[in-house]
């Protein structure tokens, strides 16, 4: 799988970043996020995700687009808030409760974009249909952690982008 990276840096200091993968014949994502940060805090939160992705041909739009969303909204989840923790003794999971599970719910949920990038690959099969899957997961995990890579040049290697990985990075530019 080869990638590319793309930095785009707006007006008003906004944190963006934008990761391109391409497997073919499967499908091509690209995710980019904005984020706001919470300065005496240093909440990270996805003001807006706008995802495209080249699926080859669409056969249902509202069937396909609602499988994108869910896949944005499960990738904020992973990338921002989802933890597992296991005791370093009984190498047992401590977060075995589904009430210990923190997943994205409507409040968390900010306003997303997926695109459809118009795509003809008769090599897949004869309708040009690539599986969309999970494919909104696959770059929406790590666009937060790398969209604060490029505000702070700083790298935080570990997901969730939990309140201790983010207070343990400067936000002042290198």
């Amino acid at each position: 799988m080869a990638g590319h990276h793309l930095r785009v840096s707006p007006p008003g200091g906004a944190l963006r970043s934008l990761r391109v993968h391409h497997a073919p014949p499967s499908c091509l994502p690209v995710d980019g996020p904005l984020l706001s940060r919470a300065p005496a805090v240093g909440e990270v939160r996805v003001c807006r995700e706008v995802g495209a992705f080249g699926v080859g041909t669409v056969l249902n739009a509202k069937t396909a687009r609602s499988q994108l969303l869910g896949g944005i909204v499960m990738g904020i989840g992973m990338g921002l808030m989802e933890e597992t923790q296991l005791d370093s003794r009984s190498a047992r999971f401590i977060t075995q409760e589904p009430a210990d599970a923190h997943v994205p719910v409507s409040p968390d949920v900010p306003d997303i974009d997926a695109i459809f990038v118009p795509e003809r690959d008769p090599y897949v099969n004869a309708v040009g249909a690539k599986g969309l899957g999970e494919i909104g997961i696959t770059g929406t995990a790590a666009a937060p952690a790398n969209a604060i890579h490029h505000a702070t040049g700083r790298r935080i290697r570990e997901l969730p982008l939990t309140l201790d990985n983010v207070l343990a990075t400067s936000f002042s530019p290198p």
